[in-house]
């Protein structure tokens, strides 16, 4: 915001442009929780207000009607909804994942009558694809024009943040805090090895973590794999997109699941033959795999 040269007082909404696994979901609720830990400082009070656009969409695109669900949020700070839109309060939607709907708006800030909130702010989340069909069609940005506010000033009304993919310094920073955080210096040595190596030859993997959240899966994968006494590289020349990382990554938790509590139940079923162990133990996993 300080290099946009932004005046905070007059901007009102903020797009966070980025895709999938960028990390734009866990930015709200990061932006909530801080505003909640803050709520004893009064004189710079905010009540964050989280909408997902999916709650949006199964409540007819009615912004009162999707807060209003939410009864934990209203009981919580014990204000009606009509006396939060007229307070003095200091409001910030956070929208999660909007997405362009198809003749259902015309213009963003009538159609959920955002215009009738005071001292509201906006914090709007979208993939990049939605972005362009929003962008496109210009109703996200007719902000209603408060205080006869100078044409300077109404040019900072909002701000559009665009999420870009880390980049290869970033990445070995984070492997070396990550293995060093979690392992002793010996093994978080290796590991991060091991990090770098598969990063720096495979070109699959080399693109894939440049995204955060495919990062986060990876070095966890890592760290489990170099658990098992075969651990071997080539398990993750398979890897080939988002989706298999995500799902051998699951599969690495129920593993460790079982791990936990599959001696109770060889001892309980009387299984002593290590092959018969070893079957049933893979069945629980891919049960509890698929039952995910």
């Amino acid at each position: 915001m300080n290099e946009q040269n932004t005046n905070q007082n007059y901007t009102k909404l903020f797009v966070v442009v980025g895709e999938e696994g960028f990390g734009k979901s866990i930015l709200l609720k990061k932006i909530e929780l801080s505003l909640i830990q803050n709520e004893q400082n009064t004189s710079n009070l905010a009540i964050p207000i989280m909408v997902s656009f999916n709650d949006l969409k199964k409540n007819s695109y009615s912004l009162e009607k999707t807060i209003e669900e939410c009864t934990y949020f209203l009981s919580s700070i014990n204000l009606s909804l009509d006396y939060l839109k007229k307070s003095h309060y200091q409001k910030i939607i956070l929208l999660d994942d909007f997405k362009d709907a198809e003749g259902v708006f015309n213009n963003l800030w009538q159609d959920l009558t955002l215009d009738s909130w005071k001292n509201t702010k906006i914090i709007l989340t979208c993939r990049d694809n939605n972005y362009n069909a929003i962008y496109n069609k210009k109703y996200l940005f007719n902000l209603p024009n408060e205080n006869n506010q100078t044409e300077k000033n109404q040019k900072q009304e909002y701000l559009i943040l665009f999420l870009q993919n880390l980049n290869e310094s970033q990445i070995l920073r984070y492997f070396q805090k990550y293995f060093y955080l979690n392992y002793d210096l010996k093994k978080s040595f290796k590991l991060q090895q091991i990090a770098e190596q598969l990063f720096k030859k495979q070109r699959e993997i080399h693109q894939l973590i440049q995204i955060p959240t495919n990062l986060y899966f990876y070095t966890r994968m890592i760290g489990q794999e170099s658990n098992n006494k075969d651990f071997q590289i080539d398990k993750f020349s398979s890897i080939q997109n988002s989706f298999q990382l995500q799902e051998k990554f699951i599969y690495f938790i129920f593993e460790r699941q079982i791990q936990c509590s599959h001696q109770l139940l060889f001892q309980n079923l009387n299984i002593q033959n290590s092959q018969e162990k070893e079957q049933l133990k893979q069945l629980l996993i891919d049960q509890y795999f698929l039952l995910f």
